[in-house]
């Protein structure tokens, strides 16, 4: 149960979320050792510090271009996706260490769009996977090998969301989660509430984010959205802390 709530942001009193430290936040994570890390539309990767929040954009050779995702599950590095169709590994200090882009000969899908990532993880085997619901989930290995993992027929209806789980993954659709093994074969569904919006970790249990609250998968008691969070677009959990996500602001229980 929420105890009470901290507003996670740049120093000083801070009465409300409206005046936060983010113009446009689209996702968080937070990091093995409990750090906070959110994407921003304007402002890029903020991580947060001491003092507050600081905000890097990347390097003077590659800029995030409307960043949408991000993982943090490496105590060492932050994954993240954008719209140029990049994910950018970032250390956690804010420098760029690599950038990962689909070869020439798989830069486009069917539909002739370029490659638009809305989720990023790294799996239980070290390698990144990018999900793209008009390409389908894609992965490079650790020597940057690419290849197409799950194509986009076989991912449900509206996915919007991947996470991992345990040596496998899930990809959130619309009304169902479906699990897939290391090799991309679909292994099990779940019926999910149709406005779920994304994957949180809560110690071994994969929970979903909704506009209510956070509902664990097969389990019927969720937790409730503090009154004080106004359109939650995202949720984050490390050990008993539970953080709450708004366009402008991360709110965390005390």
């Amino acid at each position: 149960m929420l105890t009470g709530l901290l507003l996670i942001a740049c120093s000083g009193p801070r009465p409300s979320f409206a005046t936060g430290p983010f113009r446009d936040a689209r996702a968080v994570a937070i990091d093995p050792t409990g750090r906070a890390y959110v994407v921003d539309g304007d402002r890029g990767l903020c991580r947060a510090v001491a003092a507050g929040w600081t905000c890097v954009s990347g390097s003077d050779d590659v800029r995030l271009v409307d960043p949408v995702a991000l993982d943090a599950s490496d105590a060492l590095t932050v994954l993240v996706a954008d719209r140029a169709g990049r994910i950018v590994r970032f250390d956690r200090e804010g420098v760029v260490r690599d950038v990962l882009v689909l070869p020439p000969e798989a830069s486009r899908t069917e539909r002739g769009r370029p490659f638009a990532p809305v989720a990023v993880v790294r799996d239980a085997l070290g390698r990144t996977l990018g999900l793209d619901p008009a390409l389908g989930i894609v992965r490079w290995d650790a020597a940057r090998q690419f290849a197409v993992l799950v194509p986009a027929e076989r991912l449900p209806r509206g996915s919007r969301a991947l996470a991992r789980d345990g040596d496998a993954f899930v990809v959130l659709g619309e009304g169902r989660v479906v699990r897939y093994d290391a090799f991309g074969t679909e292994t099990g569904t779940e019926t999910v509430t149709s406005d779920a919006m994304s994957f949180v970790q809560f110690g071994t249990q994969r929970w979903i984010l909704t506009p209510r609250g956070l509902q664990g998968l097969g389990t019927d008691a969720p937790l409730t959205i503090p009154a004080a969070v106004v359109s939650p677009v995202g949720s984050a959990n490390h050990g008993s802390r539970t953080c709450w996500l708004t366009r402008a602001d991360l709110m965390c229980e005390r």
